[in-house]
């Protein structure tokens, strides 16, 4: 619940390098001490020969 915990993920505002989009976003501990949790998908392994 974001009113007891807060926010882990905080969105700056969009600029822009060298005519790059750059959204600077960052990560912080909430108000109960969770930490941020990152997913990634798992690629599958190439074939074995």
């Amino acid at each position: 619940m974001v009113a007891t915990r807060g926010y882990q993920l905080i969105q700056g505002a969009e600029t822009t390098v060298n005519g790059i989009g750059i959204d600077s976003d960052t990560t912080q501990n909430d108000n109960l001490g969770g930490t941020v949790l990152w997913l990634q998908a798992e690629l599958p392994s190439p074939p074995q020969a």
